[in-house]
């Protein structure tokens, strides 16, 4: 069955699994978000390895950044972070895993289909709207200026990204 998440909602579990240290590599990401998904026995996206198969997308066919292809170690997530944002949504399939900029083709000033799309109703839909402004202005300047990872846990919380999000982004059951 198809999953899709909100991007805020993809950056907002990789900053919780990282505890807020995005100089992380996107590697550790991996592995944390696999750790999390066998612990819960939950999974995002379709299978367990769906969020390295949505990075690898990103960093190699997106950004197009050499040299990763078996690597993903040496790429950092505050490297991706501004890359992230410029999306709308990301969906899973089974024919892969895929990154969208453009809203649901109209699609989204009806609440049944924000509802059927990314499980909110209008009200929670807004207010993801807010967050990623918020996520933008936040790390506008990451590829220029660090960020500590306090720094990364004030806003977290600031902007009430709990744990919430990891159950309510993924789905119950194993997975391949």
């Amino acid at each position: 069955m198809a999953a899709s998440l909100l991007t805020q909602d993809l950056l907002t579990i990789c900053l919780l699994l990282a505890n807020g240290d995005i100089y992380l590599s996107v590697e550790e990401i991996s592995l944390l978000t696999e750790n999390y998904q066998t612990q819960s026995n939950r999974h995002f996206g379709i299978s367990r390895n769906d969020f390295r198969s949505l990075f690898m997308k990103l960093i190699i066919f997106e950004m197009k950044i050499p040299g990763v292809m078996e690597n993903l170690g040496v790429v950092k997530l505050a490297d991706i972070i501004p890359e992230i944002l410029k999306y709308h949504y990301v969906h899973f399939n089974d024919e892969g895993e895929h990154w969208f900029k453009a809203e649901l083709f109209g699609r989204e000033s009806d609440p049944r289909q924000i509802e059927y799309w990314f499980g909110y109703n209008e009200k929670e839909y807004n207010t993801k709207k807010i967050l990623m402004q918020s996520l933008k202005e936040f790390f506008k300047d990451v590829r220029y200026n660090t960020i500590h990872p306090e720094a990364v846990r004030r806003f977290m919380d600031q902007m009430n990204l709990g744990s919430s999000v990891l159950s309510a982004c993924s789905r119950p059951g194993s997975s391949s």
